[in-house]
């Protein structure tokens, strides 16, 4: 965990600078590409907002939205937080001394996930409260200020007994995880910062969701789903499940006879369920 410092212990962090880059190409699609690096931040000279130290570490791979604002988890051996960069580095979003909604104050670690989009972030976390604390995720997203963070989800085994690597488009966080409500399956979470209401996508009737990243756009999200007789990787939109592959049928493209017979996590959905993107695996048989 970042903030007991273990990490920086029988280590002389002087010794290694760790820089946080930003590459740029202009134009992408002329001769001679441009390609010019921007420095975010750098260990040991960087300030860390409301610190009177410097970075010494980045704890988790940074993220970036559409505009070049970029999300990342780093710290020293006394502080700990999640920052952006929109425009110019750095602003703090939270750290070890930020009120958690509902009491606490957070604890960050090299695992915790977050998206940015818009230059507002949602990002996992542990809340503590004294001796208890709480896993969840929480934002800024559709918030009057970047200073405020409401909860998206906790995940405390009540509601929600898995959950996390939250995903950002515009004004909506969604998370996948298990939901014990009505009963206990895989779900996504579609929060919308603006008015804090929460909506879930169901795979449809007689199926049950997969373990997808909840990738959306839009009113789109993808996964893949099953039932007794098959599986599917396909994107709902609207109600409608429009089907992408079927497990054991659909001909993997350029490998002949081959078919999809697993499907993989993390697919990914762009422009409102028009591109999609996901992995695939299939046995070839050799006879001989």
């Amino acid at each position: 965990m970042l903030n007991t410092g273990i990490a920086f212990h029988g280590r002389n962090i002087g010794l290694f600078v760790f820089f946080l880059l930003l590459f740029r190409a202009w134009p992408l699609w002329a001769a001679g590409t441009s390609i010019q690096f921007e420095e975010i931040a750098r260990t040991g000279v960087t300030p860390i907002p409301g610190d009177s130290g410097a970075f010494t570490i980045f704890a988790a791979p940074p993220a970036i939205d559409d505009e070049g604002n970029v999300a990342f988890i780093a710290g020293s051996s006394s502080q700990a937080g999640i920052y952006t960069a929109n425009g110019i580095c750095c602003q703090k979003v939270a750290d070890l001394s930020t009120p958690v909604p509902g009491g606490g104050t957070f604890r960050f670690s090299s695992g915790d996930t977050f998206d940015i989009d818009g230059g507002r972030v949602a990002f996992t976390a542990e809340g503590r409260d004294g001796s208890s604390s709480t896993n969840g995720v929480w934002s800024n997203v559709g918030q009057s200020s970047p200073n405020t963070l409401v909860e998206v989800a906790l995940i405390d085994g009540v509601e929600w007994v898995e959950g996390g690597e939250p995903w950002v488009d515009g004004e909506v966080v969604a998370m996948s995880g298990v939901r014990t409500i009505p009963d206990q399956h895989q779900t996504i979470l579609r929060w919308n910062g603006l008015t804090r209401s929460r909506s879930y996508v169901d795979p449809g009737t007689g199926y049950v969701m997969g373990n997808p990243q909840a990738s959306i756009s839009g009113s789109a999200a993808i996964f893949d789903r099953y039932d007794a007789q098959s599986g599917q990787m396909g994107v709902m939109s609207g109600g409608q499940f429009d089907v992408l592959a079927v497990k054991d049928v659909t001909k993997m493209p350029g490998l002949g006879p081959t078919r999809f017979s697993k499907f993989y996590d993390y697919p990914l959905v762009d422009w409102s369920g028009q591109d999609a993107l996901f992995m695939g695996y299939g046995l070839s048989l050799i006879h001989i």
